[in-house]
């Protein structure tokens, strides 16, 4: 987890620029972009599969802060599918 972690905080550094794809550079430039920003779903999927593995046989208590901790799984994949 801690290595995905970093490695999200890496490629997100290569991959600020993926938001001007229509600021002219040339295409080797924009499939650099394009390839670093999907390499960050590599670490992303694995952060999200961690956090439910790790619900995996628990018993949980839905109270008002785990419910708030869970609607974030969905939230996280959401907004990583949809550049949000």
């Amino acid at each position: 987890m801690v290595w995905s972690m970093l490695a999200i905080t890496f490629l997100s550094f290569t991959t600020w620029l993926h938001h001007f794809y229509t600021m002219g550079n040339t295409a080797p430039v924009n499939a650099f972009f394009s390839i670093s920003t999907m390499l960050v779903g590599v670490p992303t999927g694995i952060k999200i599969f961690n956090w439910l593995f790790t619900l995996n046989k628990a018993k949980i208590e839905f109270s008002s802060a785990m419910l708030w901790a869970l609607a974030v799984i969905p939230e996280f994949a959401i907004a990583g599918v949809t550049g949000g």
